[in-house]
């Protein structure tokens, strides 16, 4: 594979490796170094990169691997950060403040979600991913994507319907 080709290749799937870092980490310039590492690890496999069957699939799993092995070897610290709310022009301030109230929750909850249910649910939800594409990310069966996920919105309804009451 040349330079030309390479670039085409990388830039193509930047924005969609961005997004899906900092979904995972929270943080925009840890998002960057881990996908210039996924680039610097696809520039070093570049002659076999023709083989790959699905480009995008293949750099999403690098790149979430290499987002667990940093975690891994980091000490456990318990941090929340929420994406900036935007609501739309016409709601009033209580239904912004009651918007901002329920995704704020709903992050919190994902947060607490095992780590496939999240990955899955967070791949399907927010990037708009297939059941196949998640699959040939996560390692794991289609049956399995769809149970994790499954069992994700379960989780998530229950205790979302259990909040309103307390």
């Amino acid at each position: 594979m040349k330079q030309k080709e390479f670039q085409l290749l990388v830039y193509k799937h930047r924005e969609n490796l961005l997004r899906y870092a900092q979904k995972m980490t929270s943080d925009r310039s840890l998002s960057e170094d881990f996908v210039q590492d996924i680039y610097l690890k696809l520039w070093q496999a570049r002659k076999s990169l023709d083989k790959i069957k699905n480009p995008k699939a293949w750099c999403l799993k690098l790149l979430r691997n290499r987002i667990l092995d940093h975690f891994r070897s980091q000490p456990y610290k318990k941090t929340v950060q929420l994406e900036q709310f935007n609501p739309s022009a016409h709601l009033d301030k209580i239904q912004e403040i009651d918007y901002s109230l329920q995704i704020k929750r709903i992050e919190e909850l994902l947060k607490k979600l095992p780590p496939k249910q999240q990955s899955c649910f967070t791949l399907r939800e927010k990037e708009g991913m297939t059941y196949e594409e998640i699959s040939q990310i996560m390692e794991i069966s289609i049956d399995q994507v769809k149970i994790n996920i499954y069992r994700a919105r379960k989780k998530l309804r229950t205790s979302l319907e259990s909040s309103k009451f307390t």
